[in-house]
């Protein structure tokens, strides 16, 4: 049986109610009970008052006209979101008619130096709407190009055709990134792109199965202005894990004299070195905490590295045969063991019919000398 201990009710509804079990039975006035929830009902959350007040509108009946009614949402709607579409076709019109013309240099400031800032309450930082600015990834390559002039007047445009749009940019694959309008970033070297979610998930906006690889060899301790270059390849994997999606499967290898697959050990998580995972939020969320306890030593091996990322592709069933395949492949380019990587490549895509897609980020100086490397 159960005995009510106490209850207490106050102005701002505060209802304690300690319920004990004990072995003898107690009399509760039922009516009372009642009593006391129905004055909480009408003293302290007010409805009573609620119900005059409704009961003191005034309302008047007409028919809607229901065809015209779902025109008009239908037109709203299309103005909403054709005027965004319509601006990004502009930009990729321009993009594509320029950018075998974009040059090695370019007039537009850095973000990091950006000037003539004025606060905006649309975009709710300090800008200027009259030009766009740049940042240039730290690993980006010598040989990199900007882009023209003509992409950001074009955004300028885009923006007085329609003055709600906001944030307008561009990323490249060797790190530059565009941003209209301008504005102040603190640092001039560390935003790249190629990582960012907007980059990866429209490099690959098919359902895809992903397999990332880190450097974790010694040379991967050095540091780049205030991190490790560990450090910047455990962020960048991590920023790409939070792209996918729950139809998405990936893996992840890290590397130095050996591979090995992150979290295979743990109890319960064995199928993560045998096959692609799902990319669940809870999967996603042990990998990252896997990810982020990934310390540096040893040597560097490509050839064990790639050999353990082709082993997902192989051991995970393709019911569907049209998911886009992708190796992002994490390192400073300094290879100190094991064989040439390109052979492995070739014998294992083979297998896949070439459909494995391999991107691979120089961290640090050896952008040229990665290229080299996996592009024969």
């Amino acid at each position: 049986m159960m005995k009510i201990y106490g209850l207490y009710i106050t102005k701002q509804l505060t209802l304690l109610v300690c319920i004990n079990s004990v072995s003898h039975a107690v009399n509760v006035d039922g009516g009372r009970f009642s009593q006391v929830l129905t004055d909480i009902a009408n003293n302290a959350l007010g409805v009573n008052k609620i119900q005059e007040h409704y009961n003191s509108l005034h309302y008047t009946n007409s028919l809607l006209d229901g065809e015209g009614l779902v025109t008009e949402i239908s037109a709203s709607l299309s103005t909403k979101f054709d005027g965004p579409i319509q601006a990004l076709m502009r930009i990729k019109q321009a993009v594509e008619e320029d950018i075998d013309r974009f040059p090695s240099y370019t007039s537009m400031p850095q973000c990091c130096h950006a000037t003539g800032l004025t606060n905006s309450s649309q975009f709710r930082t300090k800008v200027n709407m009259n030009q766009a600015c740049v940042t240039i990834s730290s690993f980006s390559p010598p040989e990199r190009t900007f882009p023209t002039t003509k992409i950001q007047d074009v955004m300028k445009d885009n923006h007085n055709r329609n003055p709600n749009l906001k944030w307008q940019y561009f990323g490249k694959e060797d790190g530059i990134y565009l941003n209209y309008p301008s504005l102040k970033l603190n640092d001039c070297s560390n935003y790249d792109p190629r990582f960012r979610p907007f980059y990866v998930s429209t490099a690959t906006p098919v359902q895809k199965d992903v397999v990332v690889v880190i450097d974790k060899s010694g040379s991967m301790s050095s540091r780049h202005n205030s991190k490790t270059l560990l450090q910047i390849a455990k962020e960048a994997a991590i920023s790409v894990l939070e792209t996918l999606n729950p139809n998405d499967r990936f893996g992840v290898v890290a590397f130095s004299s050996n591979a090995y697959i992150p979290g295979s050990s743990t109890i319960g998580r064995e199928c993560h070195g045998t096959e692609l995972a799902k990319a669940t939020p809870l999967n996603i969320k042990f990998m990252k905490s896997q990810v982020s306890v990934i310390r540096s030593g040893g040597s560097t091996n490509y050839e064990a590295a790639m050999k353990t990322a082709f082993k997902f592709f192989v051991n995970t069933l393709d019911m569907s045969g049209d998911r886009g395949k992708v190796i992002l492949f994490l390192t400073d380019g300094d290879q100190t063991a094991g064989g040439e990587p390109l052979e492995v490549i070739k014998e294992e895509n083979k297998k896949m019919n070439n459909r494995v897609v391999i991107l691979t980020y120089g961290l640090g100086q050896q952008y040229k000398r990665i290229s080299d490397l996996f592009l024969g």
